[in-house]
């Protein structure tokens, strides 16, 4: 069986991986994915939703703001359980990428199967204690954020609307924090260091399929907070939403590259030695051409070895060191810009629809 098939999930994590020894290969699963990023059945995800929603539409019908649609300063109270709804469907797939990268790896890496397989296991585990912490900051961005969640006109809000402000921002602060840890498990293993190809970067390709999804997961977040929260181009001047927006706007460019830097290091440095070795060569059989052609003898095959050689040599430098393509970062960049954009242009979308 493939290791990609034996790397299985305790929740989104965990499990056993018998690889070339008796000793397995183990991702301990943390707090974040035995809750948020277990896979779930379709029914159970749809009622979570409902859930979810619930008290702010009760809430909502209680102090009569309930048209939505008409009422952009009601929308926005809709932000909070969408943010929400949206980290629960896209977690369980989050959650499912670091046995893809383990798997990826796994092959290039040297020594005893059973050390690294400790290796892994020490690097993802993750203490409840710092989850919490996590937890803890989002809430209390909160509190400088949202304060009493008040709405002009609407006075203070039922507990139950601003009790789910609170839960999407602990809710971000944890999500972040697990985006950020998980890195720990890819560094781990490229410590090693493992048996690289320059010229074959698809063992890391999965890394940088890692750091994109985390990266355009809270993009995604960020552009549904700004597109249905209480926003206008007013806001850009408050200082209240800088200290919401920089963070945010921030942690997929920090992940994105966070994930890749060893990587980067262990390519370069591959790519480096070949380089060395194939400029040695393409010295000594210059050398070499010149002395026969200097004594009369026939030169053989060394203009072509020559040719070869700095045909090569032209391909390693070509050698991306990143594990992502220029498709890739320009996804990326536009992606961030996305939420910012969106604060700019609702304006003149509430004008056209209403």
């Amino acid at each position: 069986m493939e290791l990609s098939e034996n790397i299985r999930a305790s929740g989104s994590h965990g499990g056993s991986t018998p690889m070339t020894s008796d000793q397995p290969a183990v991702l301990f699963p943390s707090l974040y994915d035995r809750t948020i990023a277990r896979r779930r059945p379709w029914w159970a995800t749809v009622l979570l939703v409902i859930a979810i929603y619930l008290p702010t539409l009760a809430s909502s019908y209680r102090v009569g703001t309930a048209d939505f649609l008409a009422n952009p300063l009601h929308r926005s109270i809709l932000t909070a359980p969408t943010v929400i709804a949206y980290v629960l469907l896209i977690a369980p797939i989050l959650g499912r990428m670091a046995p893809r990268v383990v798997a990826s790896l796994w092959p290039t890496l040297p020594g005893d199967p059973k050390e690294l397989a400790d290796t892994i296991a020490r690097a993802s585990r993750v203490a409840p204690f710092h989850e919490v912490l996590a937890i803890g900051a989002g809430l209390l961005l909160g509190i400088l954020v949202i304060g009493r969640g008040s709405l002009p006109g609407l006075g203070i809000l039922p507990l139950a609307v601003i009790a789910t402000n609170y839960v999407m921002m602990g809710l971000l602060g944890w999500t972040g924090y697990y985006s950020i840890s998980g890195t720990r498990v890819v560094s781990a293993m490229l410590r090693r260091p493992p048996q690289v190809d320059p010229l074959d970067i698809k063992p890391f390709e999965a890394i940088g399929r890692q750091s994109l999804a985390f990266a355009l997961a809270f993009v995604g977040g960020n552009t549904i907070g700004l597109l249905m929260g209480n926003f206008d181009v007013g806001a850009l001047l408050d200082f209240r939403f800088w200290l919401l927006y920089l963070p945010l706007s921030l942690i997929p460019i920090l992940v994105f590259f966070l994930n890749m830097r060893l990587t980067h290091r262990v390519l370069a440095d591959a790519k480096q030695r070949d380089l060395a070795e194939v400029r040695q060569q393409l010295y000594h059989s210059y050398r070499e051409l010149l002395h026969r052609e200097q004594d009369g003898r026939s030169v053989g095959d060394l203009p072509a070895v020559i040719a070869a050689l700095g045909t090569f040599e032209k391909t390693l430098i070509d050698a991306r060191t990143w594990p992502y393509n220029t498709a890739t970062l320009r996804t990326l960049t536009f992606s961030v810009f996305i939420p910012l954009g969106t604060v700019l242009i609702r304006p003149l979308l509430e004008r056209v629809f209403g």
